[in-house]
């Protein structure tokens, strides 16, 4: 029986995420959802820039409504503040709370440890070969 691509690369993100979320439940009692997650990380990979609502939606391929809803419990939460933009005053930037900065740093940290878990037995050439796979495969459905 040939393999279903699409369930793998579910399956495979389904087995990720889980393992990341009981790294961060070990280390915060509050938790925090995939998707939370995943936001937080680009904001603390990107906090040296100033990232919009806009930029989420693009980046995590969701409507503006979504992000709006997502962004606003964060906010609830007080995971981030929307702050004043120095460059576009219509919108407002993304900002990591001090007190979940502590939080994120420690999450990166352990979600390079578990990086290198992860791809332990794969070679460069074959993680090149994967990001290849991978971006013809966006390329593929951001096609209409």
């Amino acid at each position: 029986m040939q393999k279903n691509v699409c369930f793998e690369i579910k399956s495979l993100d389904n087995m990720i995420m889980r393992r990341v979320l009981m790294n961060v439940k070990e280390n915060r009692e509050e938790m925090i959802s995939p998707v939370q997650l995943r936001i937080m990380e680009y904001l603390f990979q990107n906090r040296d820039s100033e990232i919009y609502q806009r930029d989420i939606e693009k980046n995590f391929l969701v409507r503006r409504s979504t992000a709006s809803g997502i962004l606003k419990t964060m906010e609830k939460k007080g995971m981030i503040l929307r702050c004043n933009s120095s460059v576009d005053k219509r919108a407002n930037k993304l900002i990591i709370t001090n007190k979940y900065l502590n939080c994120i740093e420690k999450i990166e940290k352990n979600i390079g440890l578990f990086q290198n878990n992860l791809c332990k037995g794969i070679t460069d050439e074959e993680l090149n070969t994967f990001f290849k796979i991978i971006d013809v495969m966006k390329k593929n459905l951001s096609e209409k």
